[in-house]
């Protein structure tokens, strides 16, 4: 598989060059393990190819993705969002980056690197047999190591990070910031939840109804919000703030 990687990396220099996100793995195990998604898209019944894909509602930050990773971006009109939108040998040279650092995602990163080392004829099966709405489940105890470095923590916070400032109780005139994190993955927001504190709460459940966009959808997968405020949120941020990528952090001073 090593041998494979090198000739294909090598071979179509001037097409599939190396991201720039290879420097920097942690980041992009981040960004993953938290939301995106991560499938493989097969044409006439024959062909097959990984697709890597993350949503956003901002442009910038999706160009920005384009400009680390490559890929290109389209208009979800439907949910009003842009989706950044990357396939082929690219996804499988970031699967090979990351590998051996997003817990939740091993099987679907195996796969991809089984069809990228696997000749036509056998990459059918290979996608027939995988199940892009499902990730491995882990423990909390799986991202130990990830949440003290400080590039996977930046990932997380550049993909789904969410700032907001609410009036203090006790100072009616002040604002207090709080940082809220959203996934399906509830082991990774645990192991979070472990090392800076905050709270963590169900957010949406399996097979509910709801309201989005003014359509009645049903809820596909349970997800969970984690929070995070006050002296464990400054030191949060204090420790991702070198290696951010996508967003900045905007916080106000209390007044």
């Amino acid at each position: 598989m090593a041998l494979f990687f090198i000739l294909f990396m090598t071979r179509g220099a001037k097409q599939f060059e190396t991201p720039k996100v290879l420097e920097t793995p942690y980041w992009i195990a981040g960004v993953f393990e938290v939301a995106g998604s991560i499938q493989f898209t097969i044409k006439k019944q024959k062909y097959t190819y990984p697709v890597m894909t993350m949503g956003d509602n901002s442009l910038q930050r999706m160009t920005l993705m384009t400009g680390i990773c490559g890929g290109t971006i389209h208009r979800n009109y439907q949910s009003n969002t842009w989706e950044w939108y990357l396939t082929g040998r690219r996804v499988a040279e970031l699967a090979l980056s990351m590998k051996d650092k997003a817990p939740s995602r091993k099987t679907a990163l195996n796969a991809i690197l089984d069809w990228a080392s696997s000749p036509l004829c056998d990459r059918l099966a290979i996608t027939s047999e995988f199940d892009s709405k499902q990730r491995d489940s882990v423990d909390p105890s799986a991202y130990q190591t990830n949440t003290t470095i400080p590039e996977f923590l930046a990932g997380i916070y550049d993909s789904r990070a969410i700032p907001r400032y609410f009036p203090s109780r006790q100072k009616p005139d002040a604002t207090y910031p709080r940082l809220n994190i959203r996934s399906l993955n509830r082991a990774l927001l645990l192991a979070l939840f472990q090392q800076f504190g905050g709270s963590i709460y169900h957010d949406d459940f399996k097979g509910d109804i709801k309201d989005i966009d003014g359509q009645p959808s049903k809820i596909i997968n349970d997800s969970y919000n984690w929070n995070l405020s006050g002296e464990n949120l400054v030191k949060f941020l204090t420790v991702i703030r070198p290696c951010l990528k996508l967003r900045t952090i905007p916080i106000k001073p209390q007044r």
